[in-house]
């Protein structure tokens, strides 16, 4: 019996989820982290890895003249310290109507994965936070991103007697509402941030009576 985790079936079935939310009306982008063993999407138009210690592939990336319907960011947020910041520049590329597909690890398993790579059933990941699933929505909806779904994908990602894929089908449908994926999937639709100016209000009475005392 053969029992770990492997991170090209993981990652296959993660382009397989990613299938879900293309169709051939949109351009497409996928931005991923360099060291992630991601097998590549041909359904997606166009794939980029992001290196954040490299100030200027961002910056190539950003500043691209393409616009983009739907831009898919994978195993990103774990190893960023600037979330919104990235954020506002990845807004930039898309188009009126575009969206963003945020992808990332459950923090519900955050305890078992470094059991897992304690035991070595799992590939050590340097540098990796994970990052609650509210957290990012509030700072995506402070970046001027409004969230139109969030689900869960991938409860067991093992290879079990050749029947792994149709257990972990079986369990995502079973406990879809507890979400206990260990990937979360986020969508979020641009939206135009509103700039509130606090305003001073004075109430004036309909009528003031003037009273004028003589001595």
């Amino acid at each position: 019996m053969v029992l770990k985790i492997n991170s090209k079936n993981f990652y296959l079935n993660h382009c397989n989820e990613i299938d879900r939310y293309l169709n051939s009306n949109i351009n497409s982008l996928h931005l991923v982290n360099k060291l992630s063993d991601i097998v590549e999407n041909i359904n997606v138009d166009k794939t980029l890895t992001v290196e954040f210690n490299n100030i200027d592939n961002v910056k190539n990336i950003t500043n691209s003249n393409q616009y983009y319907d739907l831009i898919i960011l994978t195993d990103l947020f774990e190893i960023s310290d600037d979330i919104y910041n990235f954020l506002i520049e990845i807004k930039k590329l898309l188009t009126n109507e575009g969206k963003i597909l945020i992808t990332s690890i459950n923090p519900k398993w955050n305890f078992v994965l470094k059991v897992f790579e304690k035991i070595r059933l799992k590939k050590y990941s340097e540098n990796r936070n994970y990052i609650n699933p509210i957290k990012i929505n509030n700072i995506a909806k402070s970046a001027g991103l409004e969230l139109v779904l969030s689900n869960s994908r991938q409860i067991i990602p093992f290879k079990f007697l050749g029947i792994g894929n149709l257990i972990n089908q079986f369990l995502e449908i079973v406990f879809s509402y507890f979400r206990f994926g260990i990937q979360m999937y986020s969508m979020f639709r641009k939206v135009e941030i509103e700039s509130s100016t606090k305003k001073k209000s004075i109430i004036v009475p309909a009528k003031m009576r003037r009273v004028i005392l003589k001595s």
